[in-house]
Formats: C-alpha cells, sequence, structure tokens
C-alpha cells in the first residue's frame, strides 16, 4: 500500500509554479523496495484519450499560423510543415512554403469553423502579398 501527497502552492502567473511543491511519499514498510521512480512505474497509467479528427485540425491550424511566419521572415519552413503533416516537400522559395501552408489550411475545411478559416486565409494572403 503506497500514497502520494503533494501540496503547496500553484498560484498562477508565479515564473516557477512547481518549485515550491512538496512531495511526501507513504508506504508500508514491507512493500517499501526499490525506488519512487519504482514505485511510479509499477502502476498502469491512465491511457489518454486520442484528440478527435476536429482538435488535430484546431491544433494544425495554429501551427500553420506560426508556421506562416517563417516564410515572410525569409526562414525555412520546411521542418515545420512536416510537423504540421505537410510531407510533399515545397522546397526551399518561401512563395512554395506559404502556397504549401494555404493548401493544407483548405484541407482542414470540413473540421475548422468557416470563420477560423476564413481569417486564416486572409493572414495567407498577407503574407503572400509581403513575399
Amino acid at each position: 500500500m503506497a500514497a502520494v501527497l503533494v501540496s503547496g502552492s500553484t498560484g498562477r502567473g508565479e515564473e516557477d509554479e512547481w518549485s515550491d511543491l512538496d512531495l511526501v511519499v507513504v508506504c508500508d514498510e514491507s512493500t517499501a523496495t526499490g525506488t519512487f521512480h519504482d514505485l511510479v512505474v509499477s502502476r498502469p497509467r491512465r491511457v489518454i484519450p486520442p484528440y478527435s479528427r476536429q482538435q488535430r485540425a484546431e491544433w494544425e491550424l495554429c501551427m500553420c499560423h506560426l508556421a506562416l511566419s517563417l516564410p515572410v521572415r525569409h526562414r525555412d519552413a520546411r521542418q515545420a510543415l512536416l510537423t504540421i503533416g505537410i510531407t510533399g516537400d515545397p522546397g526551399p522559395h518561401p512563395a512554395d512554403q506559404v502556397k504549401a501552408i494555404r493548401g493544407h489550411i483548405e484541407g482542414l475545411q470540413p473540421w475548422i469553423a468557416p470563420r477560423a478559416l476564413q481569417a486564416s486565409l486572409q493572414r495567407v494572403d498577407v503574407a503572400t502579398s509581403a513575399l
């Protein structure tokens, strides 16, 4: 039998809100074999449910906004595009990378709210005109 007690301040906005937490492990001496790590890994972990397709699309849209800033600054966005899921290599030219991001955003249409889709495409248009 073991119990883990965590206490302390978890105030928001602090630089390191976890630094003042106290961790107390209470266990029966007869079962106290091994380290804290052994105790933690010996128990089954909570299974995190998979993201829905809509949640994944919303994440990809946010990542597209971040990736869009790279070609505009004449930085290579190909690694960011791979992270998002754009597998075709658009090449090193910034305009081609922005075009690939636009195509990906348009492919997210079934899962993204129309207002968010329009705003994202407008952002792509602004980025294209800035090149």
